[in-house]
């Protein structure tokens, strides 16, 4: 993953590139212990694409 450098002037805002990526990492992590989809949005593509992995209803498949 590309790390975000932030160029703004504030200390704290200057520490949210890296609050949001750690929030991502813990937010893949618990879907996938829950065995729940991961939504992935990129910028600016407009289009919402799961994450690969098992989902519950694959699991209940398997």
């Amino acid at each position: 993953m590309k790390k975000s450098v932030s160029t703004l002037p504030d200390s704290e805002m200057q520490a949210v590139p890296a609050a949001l990526a750690r929030a991502a990492r813990k937010a893949k992590a618990l879907a996938r212990r829950t065995h729940t989809q991961f939504i992935v949005r990129e910028p600016g593509a407009g289009e919402v694409r799961p994450q690969a992995g098992r989902t519950a209803r694959s699991k209940r498949a398997a």
